[in-house]
C-alpha cells in the first residue's frame, strides 16, 4: 500500500484503486494533491475504478466537494467509475444539501463500495 504525504494511502484490489484517507481533515492542499495524482493515473488509463474511503475523515472543505465532482466527471468521461464510501453521517449533510448524492455514487461501507463496481461499470 503506497502512502502519500501522510494524507492518504493507496491500495489495489483487482481493478479497483482504493484511496484510504488518513488525514482527519481534508483541506484544499490535501485534495489538490490527491486530485493531481489521480488525474495522472486516470489520464494514462491506468485506473478506471476508484473508491474513496472516508472512514477516518472528520471534516472536509468545500474545495474537497468541488474536487469530488470534477474527478467524478473526469473518470466517467473515460468510461470509469468513482465510488465514495464510509462518510460519517454528519458529513453527509452538505452533500445532501448540494444534491451531490444524485451525482456521486455513495455507499455506507467499504464492502458495499467495492460491490458497486460490479454493476454498470466497464
Amino acid at each position: 500500500m503506497a502512502k502519500y504525504r501522510n494524507d492518504f494511502k493507496v491500495e489495489y484490489r483487482g481493478e479497483v484503486t482504493i484511496i484510504h484517507f488518513t488525514a482527519k481533515v481534508l483541506d484544499a492542499i490535501t485534495m489538490e494533491n490527491l486530485y493531481r495524482n489521480l488525474l495522472v493515473l486516470a489520464k494514462g488509463l491506468i485506473i478506471k475504478k476508484i473508491l474513496l474511503d472516508f472512514s477516518e475523515v472528520d471534516c472536509f472543505s468545500s474545495t474537497a466537494l468541488c474536487n469530488f465532482v470534477a474527478l467524478n466527471r473526469f473518470v466517467e468521461s473515460n468510461k470509469g467509475k468513482l465510488v465514495i464510501c464510509s462518510i460519517h453521517e454528519d458529513l453527509m449533510e452538505p452533500i445532501r444539501r448540494m444534491h451531490l448524492s444524485k451525482i456521486l455514487t455513495i455507499e455506507k461501507i467499504l464492502d458495499d463500495g467495492l460491490k458497486a463496481f460490479d454493476t454498470n461499470c466497464s
